[in-house]
């Protein structure tokens, strides 16, 4: 088949491929990497960072024109509208629609959804400015969370305490509409589940480590330490989401709070989990998220066989690599890199920031420097493991003032 894929997660390019099939790859220049040019794309096009969805279909008619694609993949939030569109032009499956991903891109709509639905009662408020969201935190107290309507990788959220609090966010630059949410105390949950026609599976539940200032993502942990009766909780639960904000088909990994009285949503995607969470899963269970995801978007159907998979009963565990800093700096060198490739258990570490690059205090997940995935037989020593070799790496840094070279 000829797959046109639009995004990066690059692990399931090489999927695709290594089945034989010939990959095009649509990307934004601003994930471009060297690398792609010598992975053996049949046609790799980059597009410019603001680069309208017309503009994504109008290069793949042209593709198609001269030799038809046979499928449209995308593993990404931000390109999924582009792949509708395209697969819609070309009369080709694709596992959402725009209602699905306007249900779940704008995250007041999901928790509208899920309150219609009677399973969320969690309090929120869409504030068109500063005065709608002062009165709803006058009104409901604090603490609450302040989003944006539609972002990722926790970007631009807010843990606020005091209405002052608040009014020193807004002064630094709030973006209105916002979401304003009840602050939902518990643990930290993602839930990682595929769906075909209607029918839906909760794959894995993933301990999730957040920093409690920022709500970075500092790592997972596959499976979560949960006992019986709170994972089929989590799976009712999560199975209400996906059914409400009207999955049908394909990944989704929906971010949740365990609460006193249950389950509560955070907020779901209709795609799989960043943070190599499908990496996790796969170690740790035996289920390749990545692989099923990637046959269905191809069109072959994958529930038969992922009911019959065998699990095992590992554990996994990401750690991500946060140097602390407290102004702009830039990358020297690192050292001990091979050493804690080598270290036991280490199934991967990648570094996002070299040599050259700039570490900054952290505010989204984009800013991390990089990850450890390792693998163990308890969550404990899974953990330890990513810690001990994130801990062997050494920075060296430079102040901005100092000559660069």
């Amino acid at each position: 088949m000829r797959i046109l894929i639009l995004g990066t997660v690059r692990p399931a390019h090489v999927l695709l491929k290594d089945q034989g099939h010939d990959v095009v790859l649509f990307m934004s220049i601003k994930t471009a990497a060297p690398a792609d040019n010598s992975f053996g794309y049949e046609s790799l096009v980059y597009f410019s960072e603001n680069a309208s969805d017309q503009q994504y279909l109008d290069q793949a008619l042209a593709l198609h024109k001269h030799q038809p694609i046979n499928a449209v993949c995308c593993f990404n939030d931000d390109v999924q509208a582009a792949g509708i569109l395209i697969a819609e032009a070309l009369n080709l499956p694709f596992p959402i629609n725009k209602d699905v991903l306007d249900n779940v891109s704008d995250k007041s709509k999901t928790r509208e959804l899920v309150r219609q639905a009677g399973f969320d009662s969690t309090s929120y408020c869409v504030a068109a400015d500063k005065e709608d969201a002062s009165n709803y935190l006058n009104e409901h107290g604090f603490p609450a969370i302040v989003k944006p309507l539609s972002a990722t990788g926790s970007t631009g959220v807010f843990k606020v305490n005091t209405i002052e609090e608040f009014e020193r966010c807004d002064e630094e630059g709030l973006s209105y509409p916002l979401l304003l949410e009840e602050f939902l105390v518990g643990k930290e949950y993602s839930v990682e589940a595929i769906s075909e026609n209607g029918e839906h599976r909760v794959v894995a539940v993933t301990q999730k480590i957040i920093d409690d200032r920022t709500f970075v993502e500092l790592g997972h942990v596959v499976p979560a330490p949960l006992n019986e009766l709170q994972f089929r909780q989590v799976e009712e639960f999560v199975c209400e989401v996906i059914k409400a904000v009207g999955i049908q088909h394909g990944a989704s990994h929906t971010e949740i709070m365990m609460t006193t009285s249950g389950p509560r949503l955070i907020e779901t995607h209709s795609r799989l989990g960043g943070d190599r969470i499908f990496e996790l899963v796969r170690l740790a269970t035996g289920v390749d998220l990545l692989l099923l995801t990637a046959r269905q978007a191809i069109g072959d159907s994958i529930l038969e066989d992922y009911d019959r998979l065998t699990k095992q009963k590992n554990f996994a565990a990401v750690k991500f690599i946060v140097p602390a800093v407290a102004a702009k700096l830039r990358i020297a060198s690192i050292e001990n890199i091979e050493k804690a490739k080598s270290m036991p258990g280490v199934s991967a570490l990648v570094l996002t920031k070299n040599a050259g690059d700039y570490l900054v205090p952290i505010t989204n997940s984009f800013e991390r420097a990089g990850f450890c995935v390792t693998f163990a037989q308890s969550a404990e020593q899974a953990m330890e493991r990513a810690d001990d070799a994130v801990a062997a790496l050494k920075y060296n840094l430079l102040w901005q003032h100092e000559k660069e070279s």
